[in-house]
């Protein structure tokens, strides 16, 4: 499928043809352990369409120092930009998302294309969100999202839905996350970016799609902001995670690879797991978009045992020369040389020059991209 035949948004906050009621907002937080440990809590980040190479483009400052380790004092990165989308799966958005909420590949948890969240048919795996308030007692999730069938995921009695515009979420989340009360555990989609690249190609000429990447950046340096301004950081033991469900070539990614390789840079995508006790690094092998879930339940001390995804939080390398080893078929630097040789006719270099929107946090409003104080 060459995109998403669904793309309507809902304009208020937590409603919507397939939200789920707010049923944990105000339940008690999980609380530190008893030994005196922090308490753990999580955020995960998708942004759709994303392409790996897309974090060096000079637009991802926020995730950038975040990849780097310098977000907050004690926090550090292990970060792949060779990872794959989920095994078994085309590069389209819903059966990666529901990887991404799961942690098991299509084959297991029944979503192949795009069409299958669409029509109402949920996963049959329980999200990692779901996991965690059964199994942490008193623990809260979140899911927050803008693509509509994306409510359809799983069944999560007991976590609480939010379904906006890309901006009305992002404002509403940090808010979330600065308070008190936020959510243990936190799933939040960005869709901004896929429908730059839909709408004006997924390459750095495209001055549509780096202002979208540049906004995607913005709204989680408004989230590492919150999360950095609680009062209650320093008890607490946050595990940071971004990454995407596919990248694109030309203005679409659906499809299957052709053996002409033409959609490699559909099928890679980056990974970035920071925390206190991430061992620091580039991932070495071949890490997936869906491995998030398995850091994600270690950091509430969850087995991971019978997942597909793989712990990825542990055993980084130093940093060192991406090789094709790796398992990235094509490497695309981007750059717009790079990028024009494959680009194809009707694509060409311009300037950026659309302007995000603002993110307001706690009454302080702040222009998009902006940086995240750095500890």
């Amino acid at each position: 499928m060459a995109r998403k035949s669904i793309r309507s948004m809902v304009s208020s906050i937590g409603t919507g043809a397939f939200a789920a009621a707010a049923v944990c907002a105000f339940a008690m937080p999980l609380a530190a352990r008893a030994d005196g440990a922090k308490r753990p809590m999580a955020l995960v980040v998708m942004v759709d369409g994303m392409r790996a190479d897309a974090v060096e483009s000079g637009e991802m400052p926020n995730l950038e120092r975040l990849r780097a380790g310098k977000w907050q004092s004690g926090y550090k990165a292990a970060w792949s930009l060779t990872g794959q989308i989920a095994p078994g799966s085309a590069p389209s958005s819903a059966p990666n998302h529901v990887s991404i909420a799961t942690g098991f590949g299509p084959a297991d948890h029944g979503v192949t294309a795009n069409s299958v969240l669409e029509g109402g048919t949920a996963s049959s795996k329980p999200t990692w969100l779901k996991r965690v308030i059964d199994e942490k007692d008193g623990a809260t999730a979140l899911f927050v999202y803008s693509w509509i069938p994306d409510g359809n995921i799983a069944p999560n009695e007991g976590v609480e839905y939010m379904c906006g515009t890309d901006a009305a979420n992002a404002t509403a989340l940090a808010s979330r996350l600065a308070a008190a009360n936020a959510p243990d555990a936190t799933l939040y989609f960005i869709d901004c970016v896929d429908a730059a690249g839909h709408s004006g190609g997924y390459y750095p000429m495209s001055s549509a799609y780096r202002a979208a990447l540049a906004e995607a950046d913005g709204y989680i340096g408004a989230c590492l902001s919150a999360i950095a301004g609680r009062a209650t950081f320093g008890q607490e033991d946050w595990l940071v995670v971004v990454t995407s469900d596919h990248g694109g070539y030309k203005t679409y990614h659906g499809q299957i690879l052709n053996s002409q390789g033409q959609s490699y840079q559909a099928y890679t995508v980056p990974l970035v797991i920071a925390g206190r006790s991430v061992a620091e690094g580039r991932i070495p092998g071949l890490p997936y978009n869906y491995d998030v879930c398995a850091s994600a339940l270690d950091h509430f001390g969850i087995a991971v045992s019978g997942l597909q995804a793989a712990l990825r939080s542990s055993g980084a390398a130093p940093d060192a020369q991406r090789l094709l080893s790796d398992g990235l078929a094509v490497y695309l630097p981007f750059d717009a040389d790079s990028s024009n040789q494959i680009a194809g006719s009707g694509v060409t270099a311009e300037p950026s020059t659309a302007t995000a929107p603002a993110v307001t946090v706690n009454g302080m409003t702040y222009p998009l991209p902006f940086e995240a104080g750095i500890a």
